[in-house]
């Protein structure tokens, strides 16, 4: 079986990342950004395709940025909200993807949580 995780960027404690963010050399993805860019993604990955995660995060006594990363229900509930707006799914700009029932989201699998 075929599946993806999607990963976003993320600052933890006491690391050389935590040093460059503080410093201005790294900035994190803002929330909407984040979520454009994963929608961007999910229309181009096949229908079929098992999707596993849509973010990663840190422990909160750990995680310096970005700190939307954490509410992963509001994540899930922009995603789709998201992909309703631009009358989107997984899978619609992949050649020959087979229209997708949208039902209660628009991601073509569930989601594994």
């Amino acid at each position: 079986m075929d599946a993806v995780k999607i990963h976003n960027l993320h600052v933890v404690r006491d690391t050389p990342l935590e040093g460059m963010f503080r410093s201005g050399q790294v900035r994190m993805l803002e929330f909407a950004e984040y979520v454009g860019l994963v929608c961007d993604f999910l229309e181009r990955l096949p229908p079929t395709m098992v999707i596993h995660r849509l973010n990663g995060d840190a422990p909160p006594d750990y995680l310096v940025a970005p700190l939307w990363c954490l509410d992963k229900p509001a994540l899930l509930a922009a995603i789709d909200a998201e992909l309703l707006r631009r009358d989107s799914r997984q899978g619609k700009n992949v050649a020959n993807a087979a229209p997708g029932s949208p039902g209660r989201s628009r991601l073509s699998l569930p989601l594994c949580k």
